[in-house]
């Protein structure tokens, strides 16, 4: 996508809000709790044990998402969230997203901001004293392009990769 807007900057920048807050849907098994139809505030704050006015928030939030829709029978999946965010679906991807990407890569790049600008680490496992980071694009199958950062492929798309 090319950036023409102001939007599409901001999109960028707060894309890291609408991440967590899957991850935290995630963690609570949320989707898969509303798998079998809707469900109410209420009735999913006494099942996740999560407290009403945190789980209120989540809930609205993945609404505003297009994750979860939100009617007068309480909350339930949006489309794409009961095929690939339900655990143990036949299309079930949530467990890649919470472990893989929630886990592994967000801590490992909570410093990469200030290791690419020299004001720091960004990569203190993996990095060595002189070493350069390099950022390259690679296709996979099918045509998609994976950003790859320093070399390692422990998942499809996504390493660190040094120069």
């Amino acid at each position: 996508m090319l950036a023409t807007r102001r939007r599409d900057i901001a999109g960028i920048a707060y894309g890291f809000m609408a991440s967590k807050t899957l991850f935290a849907a995630l963690e609570i098994r949320l989707f898969s709790l509303l798998a079998d139809g809707p469900r109410t505030g209420a009735d999913l704050a006494r099942a996740t044990g999560v407290a009403a006015n945190r789980l209120t928030t989540l809930l609205r939030a993945l609404v505003a998402l297009g994750l979860l829709i939100a009617d007068d029978e309480g909350f339930r999946n949006a489309p794409a969230a009961q095929r690939h965010l339900v655990r143990d679906a036949p299309g079930d991807i949530g467990e890649y997203y919470r472990l893989q990407i929630g886990r592994q890569i967000y801590p490992a790049l909570n410093h990469l901001d200030a290791g690419i600008a020299g004001a720091g680490v960004a990569f203190e496992q993996n990095e060595a004293p002189g070493e350069e980071l390099a950022v390259i694009r690679h296709s996979r199958g099918g045509g998609q392009d994976g950003l790859e950062l320093g070399g390692r492929r422990p998942w499809s798309g996504h390493g660190l990769c040094r120069a």
